[in-house]
């Protein structure tokens, strides 16, 4: 039976979302709509669903195909009224998540190196002032009230920020409550939770505690890292390093897993594309 499109959400049975997309994009007729919203009875937004799908698995080579293929004028003249509709969040979608492909794919391999590269602060601003307008630009996103944009980037915010904190958990000991909030786009990170409580009570959802000696700064918990990891890179060992702020991993550890990191990219990916 062929995939209703759009889907109510991306983050289940996203590789079968993507090839239904695929397959409607290919044969050049419709496929079914999706009855969860009136407004899109006659329009599947099979980009739209496709580019955030594609965001998801993070198969970001392919995300910058699809907008290659339909980023000309010509494209959108020559549209119809529901392909007009799709173009538009599909734009839309596009310019949020461009910050996030030059963070994957600048200077630094992949967005394991964003965190890896903590102790150099240069390169960290760099990456945060990204990272700071991919969630903004979700947030953009989210604000239109289009239906499925707005569904689609708000599941896609969540989880960029699962993914950083993840991170986050495998390189820290600890880690101030100033740098949660830029890692994970609540208050000052510009991602739409505005207050503290929103942000304490993500930490602890993902098993974080405060200090006992510092309110300002939280324990991150490696028991989820240890069970799920981004990309499906193996759990790191445990390091015996209990300074504050220091990374869990020695350094020659930092090198190894960076290692794993580039060389699960290139096999799953190919050759970085240049920006």
């Amino acid at each position: 039976m062929m995939m209703n499109l759009p889907p109510v959400s991306i983050l289940t049975n996203t590789q079968e979302i993507i090839e239904a997309c695929e397959l409607a994009e290919i044969s050049g007729s419709p496929a079914p709509s999706s009855s969860s919203s009136s407004s899109s009875s006659t329009c599947p937004f099979i980009l739209t669903t496709q580019l955030a799908s594609l965001v998801v698995l993070r198969q970001y080579n392919h995300a910058r195909h699809l907008w290659r293929r339909y980023s000309e004028d010509a494209v959108a003249s020559a549209a119809t009224g529901s392909e007009q509709q799709d173009l538009y969040q599909f734009h839309l979608l596009w310019k949020a998540i461009q910050p996030l492909l030059k963070l994957t794919f600048g200077n630094n391999n992949s967005i394991n190196d964003f965190i890896i590269k903590k102790d150099d602060e240069f390169v960290q601003i760099q990456q945060l002032q990204l990272l700071k307008k991919v969630y903004t630009n979700l947030k953009s996103c989210m604000d239109t009230n289009q239906y499925p944009l707005s569904n689609y980037a708000s599941e896609l915010k969540n989880c960029i920020r699962d993914q950083i904190a993840s991170l986050m958990e495998m390189m820290y000991d600890t880690v101030s409550i100033v740098k949660c909030e830029l890692f994970l786009g609540t208050g000052g990170g510009g991602g739409g939770a505005s207050d503290e409580t929103d942000l304490e009570s993500y930490l602890i959802s993902r098993k974080w505690e405060k200090c006992t000696n510092n309110s300002d700064f939280w324990i991150p918990c490696s028991e989820l890292t240890n069970n799920v990891q981004p990309n499906g890179i193996s759990s790191r060992n445990s390091g015996s390093n209990s300074n504050s702020g220091s990374g869990k991993n020695s350094q020659q550890e930092k090198v190894d897993f960076l290692s794993n990191v580039i060389g699960f990219m290139e096999k799953k990916h190919g050759k970085d594309p240049k920006n």
